[in-house]
């Protein structure tokens, strides 16, 4: 008797993780709220999990992205403008996606969590030059064009250190 309860808990706990994730969808009765605390939840398959928020249908960067998680829930300030039309997704660690049925945002207590008094957040612009890109960029822009080694010029215009010594 106590295999066969032991053998049932097994075969119940891996058909819960091969059932891949659910994850919940806000509600008229709890809905997300501008600038307000939203509690997503999710269920089944193998943690860890992606969970992300998105545009709906996606398109471009997450709205929130709450990376690898190990529990089942997180706690999500709504960072998005009344109507702005959203859906929660999620990938569990075997790859199984979901899907949140899409919703929109509804009217908070305010929109002083949005930067620009209502806009979506700004976005970080596709490319950011920090010195170390600067010298890679050289790199990629200046080595192909030349043939050997020896024909590189010993510094490059404005620099102070010579070119082989910042590649070297």
């Amino acid at each position: 008797m106590m295999k066969s309860a032991i053998l049932a808990a097994v075969v119940l706990a891996v058909g819960v993780a091969a059932q891949g994730p659910t994850i919940n969808t806000p509600t008229a009765a709890n809905p997300a709220a501008e600038c307000q605390p939203f509690l997503i939840q999710w269920s089944g398959g193998t943690p860890p999990w992606l969970v992300v928020v998105q545009n709906s249908p996606p398109s471009g960067v997450a709205v929130a992205d709450f990376g690898s998680r190990t529990d089942n829930e997180v706690t999500w300030i709504v960072n998005a403008s009344v109507g702005t039309s959203l859906l929660f997704s999620i990938k569990d660690n075997t790859g199984l996606p979901q899907s949140s049925a899409p919703f929109q945002v509804t009217t908070g207590s305010g929109d002083s969590c949005l930067s620009s008094g209502g806009a979506a957040p700004p976005r970080l612009p596709a490319v950011v030059v920090v010195p170390a890109l600067r010298v890679l960029l050289l790199r990629v822009l200046l080595v192909p064009a030349v043939a050997r080694p020896e024909e590189l010029p010993q510094k490059l215009p404005g620099a102070s250190t010579p070119y082989i010594q910042l590649f070297s």
